[in-house]
């Protein structure tokens, strides 16, 4: 099992942060839950592009994944270490404000799709790109990435609506009830 730990980026690893989202659901994946599509830039080395394409002619590879945070706690990171078919270590950054429910979405399904794209990314239009599903567990990291976003997220609610704290964890807890009914549903 994964635990909580601390993880010191290398030059060798690729650092990728999600630039768009997106959700594919069918029965045939996860339950038909709602699995998370993550868009990330393309990298100068074409090294993401490289992982996307072996994987589309190799059944199954090996990858594991930690979860974790920045220094400053406003990115969540989540490490991926292939070893088959390929090496490569890919750090995913989420902005905490910007991406939270879908870092809420991939913790709740466990996996996600792997896509490049850019911020102007729609699924849509890119159904016949490649992608990558993984498997990210993440029971360990549950608890201090609710208490996180809780707590910066209501901080922003705060700052933007001028709003009292007590209001502002208020709303937060409002929002994520009627995320977690939203998230639940099913094909």
């Amino acid at each position: 099992m994964n635990k909580w730990k601390r993880y010191k980026m290398t030059d060798d690893d690729l650092i990728c942060p999600v630039v768009a989202s997106a959700a594919i659901a069918t029965r045939e994946i996860a339950n038909g839950k709602n699995v998370p599509v993550v868009f990330v830039e393309a990298d100068h080395e074409n090294r993401i592009q490289a992982i996307l394409s072996i994987h589309k002619t190799t059944p199954e590879g090996n990858c594991t994944s930690f979860w974790g945070f920045t220094n400053d706690k406003k990115v969540a990171v989540l490490v991926l270490d292939f070893s088959d078919p390929v090496q490569e270590r890919v750090v995913l950054l989420f902005d905490v404000i910007e991406f939270g429910v879908l870092v809420d979405q991939i913790l709740y399904t466990q996996c996600l799709f792997l896509m490049v794209g850019s911020k102007n990314s729609r699924l849509s239009l890119c159904l016949d790109e490649g992608r990558l599903q993984l498997e990210v567990p993440g029971e360990y990291y549950v608890e201090e990435w609710t208490k996180t976003y809780r707590k910066l997220y209501s901080k922003h609610l705060r700052k933007k609506y001028n709003l009292t704290q007590k209001q502002a964890l208020d709303t937060f807890d409002k929002m994520q009830e009627e995320f977690a009914r939203l998230k639940k549903l099913r094909v």
